[in-house]
């Protein structure tokens, strides 16, 4: 009968020091995730992803020094539309963005007026508090109607880009 108590003891100690180690090995990882070390987004790629009808980003922009994300999107409908709003939220941002429609180099912007087939429109969103190294991510809403259409459409997408310098 002595036998089975120092083996009973043993399994005992065995399991609460191995026990210990693990809830030591789940509270450094909970510690890991909560302060964003382990957030996956950080290693993934730059993203510019629309609904149908809109076309990859042509080109797209995080910047610091001008405090500000950027976006050039391609008309994919496949027929001329008219934009009637633009909406969108952050996550990762900081402070506020605020959304300004940059024409660039095309006659073409983000404010009720036709947006060809295959045409190119620059979504700007300034100013943003951004840092070096944050991903901040913007949900682009856009309402349109295709011209002639009377019926109003959304398509949504997300950019999400590392804020280069």
């Amino acid at each position: 009968m002595m036998m089975i108590r120092k083996r009973a003891q043993a399994a005992l100690e065995f399991l609460t020091t191995y026990g210990w180690a693990f809830l030591v090995i789940l509270v450094m990882i909970g510690a890991l995730s909560y302060f964003g070390v382990l957030d996956p987004s950080r290693f993934l790629p730059d993203k510019c992803i629309f609904g149908t009808g809109v076309g990859a980003c042509a080109d797209s922009i995080a910047s610091i020094s001008g405090g500000y994300i950027k976006a050039d999107l391609i008309n994919s409908f496949g027929q001329d539309v008219v934009i009637s709003n633009v909406s969108f939220t952050t996550q990762g941002i900081a402070g506020a963005c605020a959304a300004n429609n940059v024409c660039g180099a095309t006659p073409y912007c983000f404010s009720s007026v036709n947006w060809p087939n295959n045409g190119k429109n620059t979504l700007q969103f300034t100013p943003c508090a951004l840092a070096q190294g944050d991903k901040p991510k913007v949900h682009v809403i856009i309402k349109y109607e295709t011209v002639g259409g009377a019926y109003n459409h959304t398509v949504e997408g997300d950019i999400q880009l590392k804020v280069t310098p």
